[in-house]
């Protein structure tokens, strides 16, 4: 946790010889100090910052430190940990340790892997407000997940997903993966998303490309947490599937990245050459020096996997959290269709245009219920609109017409995705 300020601090817990102390201030004409300290604890395990410079209550603090822990799991998300202000005293501590002034009790959330993440949390005493504390929450790899990310053919898929995942969920971790693409994918080529080449200011399209792009691989580090606690303890024959998973999504960010005209072996082979400049950037060397040793041979054999998945929508579709699609309505090309279309909103953060809300939640999983519209486009083509189900009904009761297209449209058109 990096402790940047505190403002409006509040007053502390009474300990025994204050009402004292606070008659004499007063008679004397003078102000009541604070000497605060901030501590972290997870579980059992507690680390502090010194005592700063008095100041008043309700007063604002500079900080600038950094406190840091090691978790009891190696599940991030499922730790908790509180964060306390106290009043640092001399003998008035002695009995019952330094008085609260305020503390909040947060978790790891998926909004704070793989980037630098500001946010101001209320401190509380009682339920009253003590102040306001400004942070960031970040996870830090241990020695020991570098080290297996440098022999990783001797170690097991799941050892390796995490550790790699410890090294991703780090602040840096979404601008790790962009510096370690392969010299194709940098330059963003014809429609190739995310290329060097722009300066990425607001307002050009090479800058949205590379947010777009940045954000499609943050879903992927949330993804590849999830799925490498899934995997804990598992033997290889277990892992492969989720890996398998995990390789399909990282195929579809290449296949943004790259040329139009790249073929599926380009693809195949743009991949490999990514996540081999990965696990060298993430190793203890940190991309320099010579690269690790690469199993080469299992990676393919995860990616020979990976369009298994693909070959039915229903796999891929459920992976997004839809589980209740009809398919006695609904024809295989429809389904592979709303399958594309559900992989490009999610790419691309899509909003629905009723709501405002994401379709997609942090972890990859849609977060509503979804009506989809199929329609054909050309002899072969088809184009998928889509839409909140129970705006998309309303609309349908009102109108009867495709919000985007002013086309002729029934309720019995519309398929529901759950």
């Amino acid at each position: 946790v990096d402790v940047l300020s505190i403002s409006g601090l509040g007053s502390p817990a009474y300990r025994v010889g204050d009402l004292t102390t606070g008659f004499v201030r007063g008679f004397l004409g003078q102000h009541r100090s604070l000497w605060p300290r901030v501590e972290l604890r997870c579980g059992r395990r507690t680390v502090s910052t010194d005592a700063k410079a008095p100041v008043r209550e309700g007063a604002d603090v500079d900080c600038n430190d950094i406190l840091r822990l090691g978790l009891p799991s190696r599940n991030v998300l499922e730790s908790s940990f509180t964060i306390s202000v106290l009043d640092v005293r001399d003998l008035q501590s002695v009995v019952r340790g330094d008085p609260l002034i305020g503390r909040v009790t947060l978790k790891v959330t998926n909004e704070d892997l793989g980037v630098e993440r500001e946010q101001e949390v209320q401190l509380t005493r009682g339920g009253a407000p003590q102040g306001r504390l400004r942070i960031k929450i970040g996870v830090v790899a241990a020695d020991a997940d570098r080290q297996v990310l440098d022999a990783p053919a001797e170690f097991s898929l799941a050892d390796v997903a995490a550790s790699l995942a410890a090294v991703l969920s780090q602040h840096d971790g979404v601008e790790t993966l962009l510096r370690s693409r392969p010299e194709a994918l940098r330059a963003g080529g014809a429609g190739g998303l995310g290329g060097d080449t722009k300066s990425g200011t607001k307002g050009s399209k090479g800058g949205g490309d590379l947010q777009a792009l940045r954000q499609a691989l943050r879903a992927w580090v949330v993804r590849l947490t999830s799925e490498a606690c899934s995997m804990a303890g598992q033997p290889d024959e277990l892992s492969m599937k989720a890996w398998a998973l995990l390789l399909r999504s990282a195929k579809q960010i290449v296949g943004m990245c790259a040329d139009r005209g790249a073929s599926g072996d380009d693809i195949q082979d743009f991949t490999v050459a990514w996540i081999r400049n990965l696990i060298w950037f993430c190793c203890s060397s940190h991309g320099e020096g010579p690269q690790p040793h690469f199993d080469e041979a299992r990676l393919q054999r995860l990616l020979d996997l990976a369009p298994e998945a693909q070959e039915h929508p229903l796999r891929g579709l459920e992976d997004m959290g839809v589980h209740h699609l009809d398919m006695s309505k609904v024809q295989m090309e429809d389904a592979a269709a709303i399958l594309n279309r559900l992989t490009q909103a999610f790419h691309s953060s899509e909003e629905d245009v009723f709501t405002m809300e994401p379709f997609f939640d942090t972890s990859g999983r849609v977060a509503f219920r979804i009506g989809a519209i199929v329609m054909e486009q050309g002899r072969s083509a088809k184009h998928v609109f889509l839409y909140s189900w129970e705006a998309l009904q309303q609309w349908v009761r009102q109108g009867g017409t495709n919000p985007c297209t002013n086309q002729a449209l029934s309720a019995t058109r519309i398929i529901d995705l759950g």
